[in-house]
């Protein structure tokens, strides 16, 4: 088992691929991203992965390089390298390398990375016990400031929000939007069950894969704005199985 990366179609390890540091995507977090897992070995939901890929990047402004034919023969060549039973797969496409300025058509082409590694198990306590999840101060961009759309690089206030919640002593972070309304965790979509009805925040910052796949969840699913009042707000919240406890919120790790 090990890790891969390729860039731009060179397959190796991590110290024998390198990016340039005047690629946009390091010097401003200008690249859209996905982030996946296998199963038997095989990206989960490949396609529908790529499409909103190419969604984000349209919105950003400049396109892939490469088909998706070619995309899935490089993924397979970095899980092929990585030889891993089951692999973490996260594909990053950037602006390009420029010249550390706005000037972006001095940037010839995008930069088309990915990065493999060993899928870490889930410890099974999290299924059976729950999880700590506590409300943190940092707040989901605006829309106004950032399109939801977009599955951009740049996850500052995720980092930020993750820090405060791991020194609360909790294992996730949930942030609200600007209302103070549920948008998703830091690291997760949040889902809260409730009378046998599933349901989540249109807040959250883009669609998931999961979330728009047939099958994956009851048809009962309706969407709808969850506001926390001010108590909510200043303790934690607990994740349990909804085969448990009457009302849960679950938060389904995707990215």
């Amino acid at each position: 088992m090990g890790f891969a990366v390729s860039v731009d179609g060179r397959v190796g390890r991590p110290e024998d691929v390198t990016l340039k540091v005047t690629d946009n995507g390091f010097v401003f977090g200008d690249s859209a991203y996905e982030t996946l897992r296998t199963y038997g070995g095989r990206p989960f939901e490949l396609d529908r992965h790529l499409q909103r890929l190419r969604r984000t990047i349209a919105l950003m402004g400049f396109e892939l390089p490469v088909g998706d034919e070619e995309l899935k023969a490089r993924i397979d060549a970095c899980l092929s390298f990585a030889s891993n039973p089951e692999s973490y797969l996260r594909v990053i496409v950037s602006r390009g390398v420029g010249d550390m300025s706005y000037r972006f058509e001095r940037i010839p082409e995008p930069t088309v990375a990915m990065y493999v590694k060993p899928l870490e198990a889930t410890n099974p306590a999290l299924y059976e016990q729950g999880a700590a999840a506590a409300i943190v101060s940092i707040r989901r961009n605006p829309v106004e400031a950032l399109n939801p759309a977009m599955k951009a690089s740049n996850l500052l206030n995720n980092a930020l929000a993750s820090r405060e919640a791991y020194a609360k002593g909790a294992f996730e972070a949930i942030l609200l939007n600007t209302r103070g309304e549920v948008a998703e965790g830091a690291g997760s979509n949040i889902f809260i069950v409730k009378d046998d009805l599933l349901s989540w925040s249109w807040r959250s910052r883009w669609p998931t894969v999961c979330r728009t796949r047939s099958g994956c969840f009851t048809p009962r699913i309706f969407t709808a704005p969850m506001r926390c009042s001010s108590r909510a707000r200043s303790r934690n919240w607990r994740r349990w199985p909804p085969s448990t406890a009457p009302q849960s919120a679950r938060a389904a790790r995707a990215r």
